[in-house]
């Protein structure tokens, strides 16, 4: 199920009321910090079922560790900020 929620983004007040009330959870760190959840998994993004299959598919070949690089790469120049890992 694909689930999306509209905010008033030129309403500082409804951008502050949805951030502040959104899930987040631990990242791991020892520190104790935390991250938004946005449940960017496949089997929630909505698509139909050969769809689904055909993006494991593609999770499961070569190209996948040739994109694990370029991940690897932006995670280093944003020193972490938009990606995690567990």
């Amino acid at each position: 199920m694909f689930f999306e929620q509209k905010i008033n983004t030129r309403s500082r007040q409804a951008m502050v009321e949805f951030l502040s009330g959104h899930f987040r959870y631990p990242t791991g760190k020892s520190w104790g910090s935390t991250n938004y959840a946005n449940r960017a998994k496949l089997y929630h993004v909505g698509l139909k079922r050969e769809q689904e299959n055909r993006a494991y598919d593609l999770l499961d070949t070569d190209y996948h560790e040739e994109l694990h690089f370029l991940i690897d790469d932006f995670t280093s120049k944003m020193d972490g900020r938009y990606t995690h890992r567990i």
